[in-house]
């Protein structure tokens, strides 16, 4: 008889749940009834220039081939580089039918957050295939209950924040689905490179798939770097396809900001450093205790800083951050992958790559860019 110790003893095979489609359709459902209440308020803020004095929303579905060519804040005179038709067109199509009439679209934002629910629970069970589908539905519903994302359901304009997101999560949800299998499925990557296009139509913070993908791909489906940068090749060319498209709308992918106080709120070399890390840390403070929020981070609602003991604990608390981040990679861990989205998500409204001090989001702060923050903690915080 052999020894045990020279017995070999097969792996077991990692147990893969299946996807519980009940968990997503009560995500859908919570979301929808958080919401509800928004359905009979009016318009706000931003949306009068983006729904009411935009004068081809207002044509209808005649003046979809007029939003197509211009800035979405055309109306206002300004070029600020911001090609996002898809929300305008869908405004300009419940304009045809239902004049001026801020109900129907404020239940358009509410029904679209509920399939952001539904789409990104079936992402996360899908991902996360090897755990239990009770995860990804707590995942979930922390993600849909968290109160950073009430600016993004109640102001019509936000509108662009929820198809960027919701056109994001279903073109990785198809893209995966497309290397399932030893053979590619080129039908359902076509399908992935359209949602992930519409995506871009919607607001440019959908680039953040040519990162999201490759990671996804490197971390959980045993995939080389190189592997999982081949297979992302399609959305990197619907990337180019989309600026050329860009470029050919506006006549320039660059924007024209005006270099005043308001763009540049951290023009003074002593306030820069400060200031981006004090807004850093009002990331974190939020999604961890989202109290108290505001719909208003303009200029001077966060005042500038010059370097000081609370500049201080937040530099280490990056470096920190970092440090764990480049373990998590190596190690090629769930916690690894989402520190780093975390922190790719958070610079760019924070100022970490703009030097200059110059504002790239329009404000200070941005409690809707939050909310694809948010999904990311969520899931670290598991």
């Amino acid at each position: 008889m052999m020894s045990k110790s020279l017995q070999h003893k097969e792996p077991s095979p990692q147990l893969i749940f299946k996807t519980n489609y009940w968990f997503a359709i009560i995500s859908a459902t919570v979301g929808f009834l958080l919401y509800a209440n928004t359905i009979m308020h009016n318009y706000v803020l931003d949306d009068k220039a983006a729904i009411v004095d935009n004068e081809y929303v207002t044509e209808g579905i005649s003046g979809i081939p007029k939003i197509m060519t211009l800035d979405l804040w055309h109306s206002e005179n300004a070029n600020l580089g911001y090609y996002r038709p898809v929300s305008l067109i869908t405004f300009a199509i419940e304009n045809q039918f239902f004049p001026k009439n801020p109900h129907v679209s404020h239940l358009g934002n509410v029904f679209l957050y509920a399939l952001t629910g539904f789409f990104l629970c079936l992402l996360l069970m899908n991902i996360f295939k090897h755990i239990h589908p009770v995860f990804s539905f707590i995942v979930t519903l922390l993600f849909i209950a968290h109160p950073i994302h009430t600016e993004v359901v109640a102001n019509l304009k936000s509108r662009d924040e929820i198809f960027s997101f919701l056109n994001l999560i279903i073109a990785v949800l198809v893209f995966l689905e497309a290397f399932k299998s030893k053979v590619t499925n080129y039908k359902l990557l076509f399908i992935s490179s359209v949602f992930f296009y519409l995506a871009l139509l919607s607001k440019e913070t959908a680039t953040v798939g040519l990162f999201i993908i490759p990671l996804i791909l490197f971390f959980f489906f045993n995939l080389t770097l190189k592997q999982s940068l081949i297979r992302s090749i399609p959305f990197l060319a619907i990337f180019l396809i989309f600026q050329f498209h860009k470029y050919l709308a506006l006549g320039s992918i660059s924007a024209q900001i005006p270099n005043d106080i308001v763009n540049y709120p951290y023009m003074a070399a002593g306030e820069k450093f400060s200031s981006t890390i004090l807004i850093f840390m009002h990331y974190l403070q939020l999604i961890i205790f989202p109290h108290p929020l505001s719909y208003d981070y303009s200029y001077n609602q966060i005042p500038a800083m010059k370097f000081n003991l609370l500049t201080l604990l937040g530099l280490l608390l990056l470096i920190a951050l970092s440090y764990v981040l480049l373990r998590g990679a190596s190690k090629k861990n769930y916690f690894g992958l989402w520190r780093i989205l975390f922190l790719y998500y958070t610079q760019p409204c924070s100022y970490i790559c703009f030097g200059e001090g110059r504002n790239p989001c329009g404000k200070i702060f941005i409690c809707s860019f939050l909310r694809t923050v948010h999904y990311r903690w969520m899931d670290y915080l598991f």
